[in-house]
C-alpha cells in the first residue's frame, strides 16, 4: 500500500471543531472564526436552527452541527 495512503488512514475522520459566528448570510451560510486561530471559514448552516453573531458552534464536514453549551471560564491565580 502507498505510504501516503497509509498516513491518511491514520488521520481522524469527521472531526468536530469549534468556531465563533462572525457573519450570518441571507442564504443561510455562516462565516466563522475557528477557535484558537484567526482562520475564517464559510460553512453551511443547518436547517431550523438560527445563529447570531458571537454564538459558538460545532462544525463538522463544512456544516454547523449545533451550538456549543455555554461555558464559563474561571481563572484562579494564586500569588505568594
Amino acid at each position: 500500500m502507498n505510504p501516503y495512503a497509509q498516513f491518511l488512514g491514520l488521520l481522524p475522520k469527521n472531526v468536530k471543531t469549534v468556531g465563533k459566528v462572525l457573519v450570518v448570510e441571507t442564504d443561510g451560510s455562516v462565516t466563522l472564526e475557528m477557535a484558537g486561530s484567526n482562520t475564517q471559514i464559510l460553512v453551511r448552516g443547518t436547517g431550523g436552527d438560527t445563529y447570531s453573531v458571537g454564538d459558538h458552534v460545532f462544525v463538522q464536514d463544512g456544516a454547523i452541527v449545533g451550538k456549543t453549551p455555554p461555558l464559563q471560564v474561571i481563572v484562579n491565580i494564586e500569588v505568594m
